[in-house]
Protein backbone atom coordinates (compact mmCIF):
# COMPACT_ATOMS: atom_id res chain seq x y z
CA UNK A 1 0.00 0.00 0.00
CA UNK A 2 1.33 3.60 -1.06
CA UNK A 3 0.77 6.51 1.15
CA UNK A 4 2.13 10.04 0.11
CA UNK A 5 4.89 11.80 2.20
CA UNK A 6 7.15 10.61 5.53
CA UNK A 7 6.33 7.44 7.10
CA UNK A 8 4.48 9.06 10.59
CA UNK A 9 6.09 8.55 13.89
CA UNK A 10 5.48 6.08 16.10
CA UNK A 11 2.46 6.45 18.13
CA UNK A 12 2.70 3.06 20.66
CA UNK A 13 -1.46 2.52 20.44
CA UNK A 14 -2.57 6.24 20.28
CA UNK A 15 -1.99 9.01 18.24
CA UNK A 16 -3.31 12.36 17.16
CA UNK A 17 -3.95 10.71 13.27
CA UNK A 18 -5.47 7.37 13.04
CA UNK A 19 -3.99 7.08 9.45
CA UNK A 20 -0.19 7.63 11.04
CA UNK A 21 -1.00 5.17 14.29
CA UNK A 22 -2.48 2.02 11.48
CA UNK A 23 0.31 2.82 9.08
CA UNK A 24 2.82 2.37 11.84
CA UNK A 25 1.45 -0.34 13.86
CA UNK A 26 0.17 -2.45 11.24
CA UNK A 27 2.69 -2.33 8.76
CA UNK A 28 6.50 -2.59 8.14
CA UNK A 29 7.77 0.48 6.10
CA UNK A 30 9.27 -1.20 2.96
CA UNK A 31 10.78 1.65 0.86
CA UNK A 32 11.20 5.71 1.22
CA UNK A 33 11.14 7.89 -1.22
CA UNK A 34 8.51 10.28 -3.23
CA UNK A 35 6.13 8.11 -1.83
CA UNK A 36 6.46 5.60 1.32
CA UNK A 37 5.42 1.92 0.50
CA UNK A 38 4.11 -0.07 4.35
CA UNK A 39 3.94 -3.60 3.59
CA UNK A 40 1.04 -5.44 5.79
CA UNK A 41 2.69 -9.41 6.97
CA UNK A 42 1.29 -11.65 9.96
CA UNK A 43 3.90 -10.21 11.94
CA UNK A 44 3.08 -6.74 11.29
CA UNK A 45 -1.15 -7.58 11.75
CA UNK A 46 -0.20 -9.42 14.84
CA UNK A 47 1.96 -6.32 16.66
CA UNK A 48 -1.04 -3.81 15.80
CA UNK A 49 -3.56 -6.88 17.41
CA UNK A 50 -0.71 -6.68 20.47
CA UNK A 51 -1.23 -3.08 20.52
CA UNK A 52 -5.04 -3.13 21.12
CA UNK A 53 -6.74 -3.02 17.65
CA UNK A 54 -9.22 -5.55 16.65
CA UNK A 55 -9.74 -6.41 12.88
CA UNK A 56 -13.27 -4.43 12.64
CA UNK A 57 -10.79 -1.11 13.56
CA UNK A 58 -8.09 -1.86 11.31
CA UNK A 59 -10.26 -2.98 8.05
CA UNK A 60 -12.06 0.11 8.94
CA UNK A 61 -9.03 2.50 9.19
CA UNK A 62 -7.78 0.79 6.02
CA UNK A 63 -10.90 1.94 4.09
CA UNK A 64 -10.98 5.01 5.02
CA UNK A 65 -7.39 5.84 3.49
CA UNK A 66 -8.54 3.21 0.46
CA UNK A 67 -12.07 2.25 -0.19
CA UNK A 68 -11.27 -0.80 -1.89
CA UNK A 69 -9.53 -2.94 0.57
CA UNK A 70 -7.93 -5.91 -1.00
CA UNK A 71 -9.08 -9.14 -0.45
CA UNK A 72 -5.74 -10.61 -0.13
CA UNK A 73 -5.44 -8.18 2.69
CA UNK A 74 -8.82 -8.75 4.47
CA UNK A 75 -8.34 -12.52 4.43
CA UNK A 76 -4.81 -11.51 6.44
CA UNK A 77 -6.19 -9.28 8.92
CA UNK A 78 -9.22 -11.67 10.01
CA UNK A 79 -6.76 -15.01 9.65
CA UNK A 80 -3.90 -13.04 12.22
CA UNK A 81 -7.04 -11.87 14.41
CA UNK A 82 -8.72 -15.43 14.60
CA UNK A 83 -5.39 -16.99 16.14
CA UNK A 84 -4.38 -13.69 18.73
CA UNK A 85 -4.45 -15.42 21.98
CA UNK A 86 -4.82 -18.72 21.40
CA UNK A 87 -2.07 -18.57 23.47
CA UNK A 88 -1.97 -16.82 26.97
CA UNK A 89 0.85 -16.39 29.31
CA UNK A 90 0.57 -15.83 32.82
CA UNK A 91 3.35 -15.28 35.98
CA UNK A 92 3.62 -17.63 38.30
CA UNK A 93 6.45 -18.05 40.45
CA UNK A 94 5.47 -21.28 42.26
CA UNK A 95 3.02 -24.63 41.25
CA UNK A 96 2.06 -27.20 43.30
CA UNK A 97 0.86 -30.19 42.27
CA UNK A 98 -1.14 -32.27 43.87
CA UNK A 99 -4.58 -34.81 42.68
CA UNK A 100 -7.22 -33.62 41.57
CA UNK A 101 -9.29 -33.68 44.70
CA UNK A 102 -6.76 -32.44 46.51
CA UNK A 103 -5.62 -29.59 44.58
CA UNK A 104 -9.17 -28.46 44.28
CA UNK A 105 -9.25 -28.42 48.77
CA UNK A 106 -6.05 -26.40 48.72
CA UNK A 107 -7.65 -23.83 45.88
CA UNK A 108 -10.99 -24.05 48.15
CA UNK A 109 -9.02 -23.68 51.77
CA UNK A 110 -9.64 -20.06 53.45
CA UNK A 111 -5.96 -20.23 54.88
CA UNK A 112 -4.45 -20.32 51.80
CA UNK A 113 -6.23 -17.36 50.24
CA UNK A 114 -3.01 -14.84 50.70
CA UNK A 115 -1.51 -17.45 47.67
CA UNK A 116 -3.68 -16.23 45.41
CA UNK A 117 -4.17 -19.41 43.66
CA UNK A 118 -4.51 -19.86 39.33
CA UNK A 119 -5.73 -23.01 38.16
CA UNK A 120 -3.68 -24.24 35.82
CA UNK A 121 -4.94 -27.89 35.41
CA UNK A 122 -7.35 -30.14 37.31
CA UNK A 123 -3.55 -30.93 38.97
CA UNK A 124 -1.93 -28.16 39.35
CA UNK A 125 -2.54 -24.69 41.46
CA UNK A 126 -0.36 -21.87 40.06
CA UNK A 127 1.09 -18.71 42.82
CA UNK A 128 2.86 -15.79 42.84
CA UNK A 129 4.49 -16.56 45.93
CA UNK A 130 8.17 -17.71 46.14
CA UNK A 131 8.40 -21.37 46.75
CA UNK A 132 9.19 -20.83 50.89
CA UNK A 133 5.83 -18.92 51.35
CA UNK A 134 4.14 -21.96 49.91
CA UNK A 135 5.74 -23.98 51.87
CA UNK A 136 5.10 -22.42 54.92
CA UNK A 137 1.35 -21.57 54.37
CA UNK A 138 0.87 -25.15 53.21
CA UNK A 139 2.53 -26.40 56.47
CA UNK A 140 0.48 -23.96 58.31
CA UNK A 141 -2.68 -24.86 57.27
CA UNK A 142 -1.72 -28.46 58.55
CA UNK A 143 -1.02 -30.09 54.69
CA UNK A 144 2.60 -31.72 54.50
CA UNK A 145 4.42 -30.40 51.01
CA UNK A 146 7.69 -31.46 49.62
CA UNK A 147 9.88 -29.32 47.80
CA UNK A 148 10.49 -30.49 44.25
CA UNK A 149 13.86 -29.93 42.65
CA UNK A 150 12.44 -29.75 39.01
CA UNK A 151 13.08 -33.30 37.92
CA UNK A 152 10.51 -34.93 39.85
CA UNK A 153 12.88 -35.58 42.98
CA UNK A 154 12.75 -34.26 46.39
CA UNK A 155 14.80 -31.70 47.74
CA UNK A 156 15.66 -31.95 50.65
CA UNK A 157 15.41 -28.75 52.26
CA UNK A 158 18.64 -28.17 55.10
CA UNK A 159 17.70 -25.76 57.83
CA UNK A 160 20.75 -23.23 58.35
CA UNK A 161 21.13 -23.04 61.91
CA UNK A 162 20.67 -18.74 63.20
CA UNK A 163 23.35 -17.37 64.92
CA UNK A 164 22.71 -17.17 68.66
CA UNK A 165 22.73 -13.58 70.02
CA UNK A 166 23.78 -12.84 73.30
CA UNK A 167 21.40 -13.05 75.86
CA UNK A 168 20.25 -9.83 77.87
CA UNK A 169 20.67 -9.32 81.73
CA UNK A 170 17.29 -11.16 83.08
CA UNK A 171 16.31 -8.25 85.21
CA UNK A 172 13.63 -10.66 86.88
CA UNK A 173 15.02 -13.00 89.98
CA UNK A 174 15.86 -16.66 88.54
CA UNK A 175 16.33 -19.90 90.59
CA UNK A 176 19.61 -21.46 90.73
CA UNK A 177 19.23 -24.94 89.21
CA UNK A 178 19.62 -26.90 92.68
CA UNK A 179 16.98 -24.78 94.04
CA UNK A 180 14.31 -25.47 91.01
CA UNK A 181 14.99 -29.46 91.10
CA UNK A 182 14.60 -29.56 94.72
CA UNK A 183 11.04 -27.55 94.50
CA UNK A 184 10.43 -30.09 91.47
CA UNK A 185 11.17 -33.22 93.82
CA UNK A 186 9.07 -31.38 96.51
CA UNK A 187 6.07 -30.75 94.45
CA UNK A 188 3.58 -33.17 93.05
CA UNK A 189 5.49 -35.11 89.68
CA UNK A 190 4.88 -34.76 86.20
CA UNK A 191 2.60 -37.58 86.10
CA UNK A 192 0.35 -35.24 88.63
CA UNK A 193 0.65 -31.85 87.75
CA UNK A 194 -1.51 -30.41 85.37
CA UNK A 195 0.10 -28.23 83.46
CA UNK A 196 3.21 -30.60 82.69
CA UNK A 197 0.32 -33.27 81.48
CA UNK A 198 -1.23 -30.29 79.71
CA UNK A 199 2.76 -29.72 78.18
CA UNK A 200 3.21 -33.16 77.42
CA UNK A 201 0.34 -33.58 74.97
CA UNK A 202 1.52 -30.59 73.16
CA UNK A 203 4.85 -31.96 72.65
CA UNK A 204 6.46 -35.25 71.51
CA UNK A 205 10.18 -33.90 72.23
CA UNK A 206 10.90 -32.81 75.64
CA UNK A 207 11.67 -34.91 78.65
CA UNK A 208 9.53 -35.52 81.64
CA UNK A 209 12.24 -33.13 83.35
CA UNK A 210 12.17 -30.89 80.42
CA UNK A 211 8.32 -30.83 80.83
CA UNK A 212 8.65 -30.04 84.80
CA UNK A 213 10.89 -26.76 84.42
CA UNK A 214 8.61 -25.95 81.80
CA UNK A 215 5.27 -26.22 83.36
CA UNK A 216 7.03 -24.70 86.89
CA UNK A 217 8.66 -21.53 84.65
CA UNK A 218 4.79 -21.42 83.25
CA UNK A 219 2.98 -21.67 87.05
CA UNK A 220 5.26 -18.90 88.55
CA UNK A 221 6.31 -17.03 85.80
CA UNK A 222 9.38 -17.23 86.56
CA UNK A 223 12.34 -17.06 83.07
CA UNK A 224 13.80 -20.65 81.31
CA UNK A 225 16.29 -21.35 78.61
CA UNK A 226 14.66 -22.38 75.64
CA UNK A 227 16.22 -24.16 71.86
CA UNK A 228 13.55 -23.09 69.91
CA UNK A 229 12.96 -23.85 66.02
CA UNK A 230 11.05 -21.10 64.42
CA UNK A 231 8.81 -21.23 60.94
CA UNK A 232 11.90 -20.51 58.68
CA UNK A 233 13.62 -24.07 60.21
CA UNK A 234 16.43 -21.90 61.90
CA UNK A 235 17.12 -23.04 65.45
CA UNK A 236 17.63 -20.45 68.28
CA UNK A 237 18.19 -20.36 71.82
CA UNK A 238 16.53 -17.75 74.07
CA UNK A 239 14.94 -16.69 78.02
CA UNK A 240 11.77 -16.34 78.28
CA UNK A 241 9.38 -15.68 81.46
CA UNK A 242 5.96 -17.81 80.29
CA UNK A 243 3.11 -15.88 81.03
CA UNK A 244 0.30 -18.27 79.98
CA UNK A 245 -0.62 -21.71 77.87
CA UNK A 246 -3.31 -20.85 75.19
CA UNK A 247 -4.37 -23.74 72.82
CA UNK A 248 -0.66 -25.28 71.10
CA UNK A 249 0.90 -21.52 72.34
CA UNK A 250 2.74 -20.06 74.99
CA UNK A 251 2.81 -16.32 75.20
CA UNK A 252 6.28 -15.27 77.09
CA UNK A 253 8.32 -12.53 77.37
CA UNK A 254 11.07 -13.01 75.16
CA UNK A 255 14.40 -11.50 77.11
CA UNK A 256 16.09 -12.44 73.58
CA UNK A 257 13.69 -9.58 71.43
CA UNK A 258 12.73 -7.61 74.36
CA UNK A 259 8.66 -7.92 73.42
CA UNK A 260 6.43 -10.65 74.21
CA UNK A 261 6.54 -13.53 71.66
CA UNK A 262 4.30 -16.48 71.35
CA UNK A 263 6.35 -20.02 71.35
CA UNK A 264 4.50 -23.20 69.86
CA UNK A 265 5.32 -25.83 72.40
CA UNK A 266 6.00 -28.26 69.81
CA UNK A 267 8.22 -26.33 68.50
CA UNK A 268 10.46 -25.85 71.69
CA UNK A 269 13.02 -28.72 71.28
CA UNK A 270 14.85 -27.96 74.63
CA UNK A 271 14.53 -26.38 78.16
CA UNK A 272 17.05 -25.93 80.85
CA UNK A 273 17.01 -23.34 83.87
CA UNK A 274 17.84 -19.64 83.70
Amino acid sequence: MRAGGPPPPPCGGRASSPRGCLLTEAADVETRGAATVYRFSSRSVRHALDQGWTAEGLLAGLRALAPDVPQPLDYLVHDAARVHGSVRVHEVRTCVVAEEPLATELAAARALRKLGWRRITPTVLGSGQTPATVLAMLRDAGYSPVLDDGSGAVSVERAAVEPVDAFEPITTPGLQPAEVVRRLREGPTGAEHPTSHTLAQLSGRLTPDELDLLAHSLDRHEPVHITYRVNSGSVTERAITPERLYGPWITAWCHLRNDRRDFTVSSILAVTPA
